[in-house]
């Protein structure tokens, strides 16, 4: 039930009320997109509710039971809501708040309509068509996890724990030598000047020498060491011997591009090194939007998906490592099978159900 304010109730018994249907899209980066279905844009609540959006909501389907409300929304693309923004996923997940209110007296989330989140949303010409999706759908989704012989951890979180980005490397601090198969534990560190390495402590010595009379047992040198390049190389710092690895996030500049889907980079890195991992573009038209990479082969990236501007000579992009989320790309690409969240022994059906000679 509804809570109506008493003096919109007295306008609606008497007629005189000039009802408008408003919409409040907020992305998942803040930005919040005002609409309202009325012949001019309209203040309320200080907020700029604009009437060039084209802004139109179906009627809203709700009961008493636990079935989902159902609304279309329909607005015109441009300034605020532009078909970049939507290819590229800012919308994606954005929150819905819909009401209705009075135009000679408005109020924001008068008559509260709906609440929920962006569904698929369909482009047609210069408009776009995107069904609702309530909050009690939310209890339609699976809680809680299922064994798979998959990694369900995501690449770098708290599950994960591998170091996606380390500290930079700094004078006379004690390290942690790094323990094999867990890579939460042990210190590695980024060179003052990124060189596309990171560097894990291997060994440590505590006693016996003195390589540096001011720095504490265990603990970096006071110059900063020349750091080699290649993986696998190691150098001596103070107590601490580092070993060189592969970044898992690196910065690199567009060289040539075919379509906004494939293009050349200055990657030096292994064929499939970034497959499955992030692009996101840091300048040119592109700037702020990220897509999931195909594949890498030398320096040619392949996207799964579009751009939505065209990529352009001497664009900066910064490419994130992925994950296949395999039992033997978690032991040996990260060394970090003690925390692989997945089950990949675990019997299929197929085998369990299996009997005799089968």
């Amino acid at each position: 039930m509804r809570t109506i304010r008493s003096e919109l109730q007295a306008k609606l018994n008497s007629g005189t009320a000039s009802l408008i249907d408003c919409a409040k899209i907020t992305r998942k980066d803040g930005v919040t997109i005002y609409m309202a279905d009325y012949p001019v844009d309209i203040v309320i609540g200080g907020n700029l509710y604009k009437s060039t959006s084209g802004y139109r909501g179906s009627a809203a389907n709700s009961n008493a039971a636990l079935s989902p409300d159902t609304i279309d929304i329909q607005f015109i693309l441009g300034a605020d809501v532009t078909k970049a923004d939507i290819t590229a996923g800012l919308f994606d997940g954005a929150e819905v708040r819909t009401f209705t209110t009075d135009a000679d007296d408005p109020l924001e989330d008068d008559i509260k309509m709906t609440r929920g989140f962006f569904g698929n949303a369909v482009i047609m010409d210069n408009t776009i068509k995107t069904e609702y999706i309530s909050l009690i759908s939310k209890m339609d989704q699976q809680v809680g996890q299922q064994t798979s012989s998959k990694c369900r951890a995501e690449l770098g979180d708290s599950r994960c724990r591998v170091k996606m980005t380390p500290p930079v490397w700094t004078p006379a601090t004690v390290m942690v030598p790094r323990q094999i198969g867990d890579a939460a534990v042990g210190s590695v560190v980024v060179p003052t000047t990124p060189n596309g390495y990171y560097y894990f402590a291997s060994t440590i010595e505590l006693t016996g020498y003195t390589p540096d009379p001011y720095s504490p047992p265990g603990s970096t040198a006071h110059i900063e060491p020349t750091w080699p390049v290649g993986v696998g190389e190691f150098v001596d710092d103070g107590y601490v011997k580092w070993s060189a690895i592969q970044a898992h996030i690196v910065d690199f500049v567009v060289l040539g591009s075919t379509s906004r889907r494939i293009f050349l980079a200055n990657t030096t890195q292994a064929d499939g090194f970034w497959d499955y991992g992030t692009v996101r573009f840091t300048s040119g038209l592109n700037a702020g939007y990220s897509k999931e990479i195909k594949q890498q082969l030398g320096g040619g990236i392949e996207l799964f998906e579009s751009l939505p501007y065209e990529i352009s000579e001497d664009d900066e992009f910064t490419m994130t490592r992925g994950c296949q989320k395999r039992v033997e790309d978690c032991a040996y690409l990260f060394s970090n099978i003690f925390n692989y969240r997945g089950e990949p022994y675990t019997p299929t059906k197929s085998e369990i159900m299996r009997f005799g000679g089968q």
